[in-house]
């Protein structure tokens, strides 16, 4: 899954993106694959200057009001709230989705990783009222 986000992010090299994870997830772990793959990937936490395509790395729970000047990309990995699709997983990814051209009426891209056929199912369910453009990329 990290080489699916590393080959969007050389395809579309944003200013500034942010990689969200499960909350089970490791950040750490994510941050040292995406380097292997050549990402300059940083946690939420550090607060560098930002001076080349930089994604930060982050879960669900990390992300949660945050509003990041620049940010033109958001890859999310996996559902977020749970297997079942409720207007609560629906309002969640709006949400995390909703990180990216927050200031200034700005503009991005969302990226939504998913493992399996029956995590897209309910991805599809979950954007069907946003009405997304949906480009499948198979392993």
């Amino acid at each position: 899954m990290f080489e699916a986000i590393a080959t969007s992010f050389a395809f579309d090299v944003p200013k500034l993106a942010l990689l969200v994870i499960p909350s089970s997830a490791p950040v750490n772990r994510a941050i040292y694959e995406l380097r292997r793959l050549g990402v300059n990937a940083r946690g939420l936490n550090l607060k560098d200057e930002v001076n080349r395509a930089t994604m930060l790395v982050g879960t669900i729970a990390s992300t949660r009001g945050l509003d990041l000047d620049g940010l033109t990309h958001v890859f999310i990995i996996g559902i977020p709230e749970g297997p079942r699709v409720t207007g609560k997983s629906v309002d969640a990814y709006v949400h995390l989705a909703g990180r990216v051209g927050r200031l200034l009426g700005g503009e991005g891209r969302v990226v939504t990783v998913v493992c399996t056929d029956l995590e897209g199912d309910k991805m599809v369910r979950i954007l069907r009222p946003t009405r997304p453009v949906l480009f499948p990329y198979f392993t």
